[in-house]
């Protein structure tokens, strides 16, 4: 696992690098914070020092039992494991005689990685020189010095001058000898180690032990009923792996490994020496059922539904609720976290998502910006078709560029939605809701998308001002061309239908007023107009629409 160190590590004091090294004993196991030291500090001497102090604290005495050879021993073998021979080498040539063979002795008695080496066997022999320490068997070096010292043997007893076809034969003798005590040095470490250009859930294991990755393979297989820890921002779940519907199969992983290792000279050259890559996979598997199972109950836990905003009229006064933003759980790629977390030593998964936004637009409504009433007859029948509409016209919201329409808003007019029967056809009396509404959308300059007049004249608005309608056919439409939305109230009780529009205050600008007005242009026709005022004056007249009727009322 790597640590992000900070970028000036290597610039701290010893105290803060001590400091630091605290911090991270909270959150991070200690063979991973020796490995990740080692390749940020180059200074092996101050590794060790630090450890050695980090032993001392608080901390690392709750934490951990260890005792001096322990500690020393992973230091060494984390070295060992990151190719720093030389700077171990040089760091244990400094110990004097008594330190040194306990170092050695207890290597070699728990059977070490760093036992193993030619470093730890120079030691043991007291071959205390600076030479260069290998990782695989020397024994062709030897063989090369011994064919060396034959030679110059023979080359002096017979004084011999030597030609240049006899050295270039004693370089080729000493460099197949090398070669062929190479290849068989590395042939023989890899009996035990796991060959180049190998991976295993496309993790890079070349040069690992066959022991080190059978245990890897039994931590996955021994870690499905191990806990996993979901985190969000205020909250952590607690599942394991099994719960989450997770299983996993490493028995090919394992017959892989076994096949390899038997592999006879030749093809185990080419495994080593030519073979591209091979990719080992563990097979996981979700138990889909048992996944929605355990999802389902997740996103119960961490989402979070958005709440509408809302308006409402009441008794002339605005009340108004923001809306509130959701959260909706990103489960994307969960299932590659929790494989993951398994695979990391069940590291911690922290959820993340989108936050669903509402949409608050009507905060900006303040005031009463229109209204227009008509009357009626409490007695007729047509009233309940009048308040039927009115029920469902109010509340209605008509947001910027959005068209309006009558029908869509309190249709269809027939018995299902409550309209009743009255004089010719059910429904008759939304044509005076309509007409209200027409009136107030006038009031505010409004543009009228559809409106036709009735084919009689009606009692409640002067003629040339009402707006038929009927059933899906004939419709009254207006749109919002402001930048506001409108609320639409309506009301209609003891004989009076009340239409009145609220907006924010600067839905006309200041100053401004519409009136309409209609003109008698014949026995039947009317004229529509709408006067704009300026403060009070009269500025501009403009043509609205032409009325004609077949009866009067």
């Amino acid at each position: 696992m790597k640590i992000e160190f900070d970028s000036n590590f290597n610039k701290f004091s010893f105290q803060e690098k001590l400091n630091y090294l605290e911090q991270l004993l909270n959150q991070y196991p200690l063979n991973v914070i020796v490995t990740n030291l080692i390749y940020h500090d180059n200074d092996i001497i101050e590794v060790f020092d630090l450890i050695n102090k980090l032993k001392q604290t608080k901390i690392f005495k709750n934490k951990y039992r260890l005792k001096n050879p322990e500690l020393l021993s992973l230091i060494i073998n984390t070295l060992i494991l990151q190719n720093k021979n030389k700077e171990l080498y040089e760091y244990l040539s400094k110990k004097d005689k008594i330190t040194l063979d306990k170092i050695i002795n207890y290597e070699i008695k728990h059977n070490t990685s760093f036992s193993k080496t030619k470093m730890c066997r120079s030691f043991l022999n007291k071959e205390t020189n600076n030479k260069k320490v290998l990782n695989y068997d020397d024994s062709s070096s030897k063989k090369v010095n011994k064919t060396k010292k034959i030679l110059n043997k023979e080359i002096k007893s017979k004084k011999v001058k030597l030609g240049i076809g006899t050295i270039i034969l004693i370089v080729v003798f000493t460099c197949c000898y090398l070669l062929v005590g190479s290849m068989y040095a590395i042939i023989f470490y890899y009996n035990n180690h796991i060959y180049p250009r190998t991976y295993l859930d496309n993790k890079l294991i070349e040069g690992n032990s066959y022991e080190e990755v059978n245990n890897y393979l039994k931590t996955i297989d021994d870690g499905l009923t191990k806990e996993i820890h979901f985190n969000n921002t205020n909250d952590s779940y607690t599942y394991t792996y099994e719960q989450t519907g997770l299983s996993v199969n490493t028995k090919n992983v394992k017959e892989e490994l076994t096949k390899y290792k038997k592999l006879n000279g030749f093809k185990k050259i080419y495994e080593i020496f030519f073979k591209k890559e091979t990719k080992l996979v563990i097979n996981y598997q979700f138990d889909e059922s048992r996944y929605q199972v355990f999802l389902t109950e997740l996103q119960s836990k961490t989402e979070v539904e958005p709440t509408l905003e809302s308006l409402q009229i009441i008794n002339g006064n605005i009340n108004y609720k923001k809306g509130l933003d959701g959260f909706k759980l990103d489960t994307s790629n969960l299932k590659e976290l929790i494989i993951q977390s398994l695979q990391n030593d069940n590291q911690d998964i922290t959820l993340e998502g989108d936050v669903v936004k509402t949409d608050n637009r009507l905060n900006v409504i303040n005031s009463k910006v229109s209204s227009f009433t008509t009357e009626y007859l409490e007695y007729q029948r047509r009233s309940i078709n009048i308040r039927q509409a009115v029920k469902r016209l109010n509340g209605k919201i008509v947001y910027p560029n959005e068209i309006f329409s009558f029908y869509k808003t309190v249709g269809p007019y027939g018995y299902p939605n409550g309209y009743v029967f009255y004089g010719e056809y059910v429904g008759s009396g939304v044509c005076q809701v309509s007409t209200t509404i027409y009136n107030a959308a006038l009031l505010l300059n409004l543009p009228i998308v559809e409106r036709l007049n009735h084919g009689a004249m009606v009692p409640y608005v002067d003629y040339g001002m009402d707006a038929t309608v009927y059933s899906n056919t004939t419709d009254f439409r207006f749109k919002n061309n402001s930048k506001y939305p409108i609320y639409i109230e309506a009301s209609a009780d003891n004989g009076k239908l009340i239409v009145n529009f609220w907006s924010n205050e600067n839905i006309i600008e200041k100053g401004y007023r519409y009136q309409p007005r209609s003109v008698k242009i014949g026995n039947l026709a009317y004229k529509t107009y709408l006067d704009t005022y300026y403060n009070d004056e009269l500025i501009k007249t403009t043509y609205l629409n032409s009325s004609y009727y077949y009866k009067g009322k």
